[in-house]
């Protein structure tokens, strides 16, 4: 199994969205795909096609010392999920203390699921920093980190590649909801390059009302405007991020 985790220094970036939709992608392209929703906000299944939270989750099982992949979905595309679920205060308090005890937690706890080989999971996680984020680097092949075109997420990037360069974890960075009508946008993203140089993905995700059209309507972006910017440039990233994979390996 190779697993990206998808990070973002800020909320808001569309780091989901993306995530669901890059896993529905190689998903249809014959691979087995699945996400571990790594986010106390619970929000994952609604961008699979769900019309409501999920109660049941992972966090209490593992609160529990029960099986913590117990509760797993698939969408309708066979993607499996691995949903957080609805949790009180308490039981939050408990799964953290676990994730902070053992930082290499979920690394281990992924040899629970039984797919194939050549499987890619992706883990979605809160905004960076966070225990989360910790955790699912550990336990990650490979990084990706959104993050928009703005003054605020920029003045991040140095903090966010500082962390990586600790962790010496392979790492791509990729720009969401850019608006090249912008200036500023442009600006933002010249600059990126000059301070990320290589770890810029050369594709970048579109501003594109498609997206949030698509979410309202219950569907994937990839489904509701096959041939959007937006659309283009998912199947452009996808491609590239297994390209990364497979040099990885060699």
């Amino acid at each position: 199994m190779k697993v990206i985790a998808v990070i973002s220094p800020c909320g808001g970036t569309g780091r989901t969205t993306m995530t669901v939709s890059l896993a529905t992608i190689l998903q249809r392209q014959n691979w087995t795909t699945g996400i571990i929703e790594l986010d106390p906000a619970n929000r994952l299944g609604l961008f699979l096609g769900l019309n409501e939270l999920l109660e049941q989750g992972f966090a209490a099982h593992l609160a529990k010392r029960e099986k913590w992949c117990s509760h797993a979905y698939q969408s309708a595309d066979q993607v499996i999920f691995l949903p957080f679920g609805a949790v009180d205060a308490m039981t939050k308090q408990i799964f953290d203390h676990a994730l902070y005890k053992y930082p290499q937690w979920l690394k281990i706890a992924l040899h629970d699921i039984v797919v194939p080989p050549d499987s890619v999971f992706f883990i979605d996680t809160p905004p960076w920093p966070s225990l989360y984020v910790e955790q699912a680097c550990e336990a990650a092949d490979l990084i990706v980190v959104v993050w928009n075109p703005e003054p605020l997420h920029y003045l991040t990037l140095s903090a966010v590649s500082n962390f990586l360069a600790k962790i010496k974890k392979p790492a791509l960075f990729l720009v969401n909801k850019l608006d090249v009508r912008r200036p500023l946008h442009n600006d933002l993203v010249l600059m990126s390059q000059n301070h990320l140089a290589n770890l810029l993905l050369p594709y970048r995700l579109h501003l594109d009302e498609a997206v949030p059209e698509a979410f309202a309507n219950n569907k994937l972006v990839i489904d509701h405007a096959p041939s959007s910017q937006v659309s283009h440039d998912l199947h452009g990233i996808s491609a590239y991020i297994m390209q990364t994979l497979h040099k990885l390996d060699s």
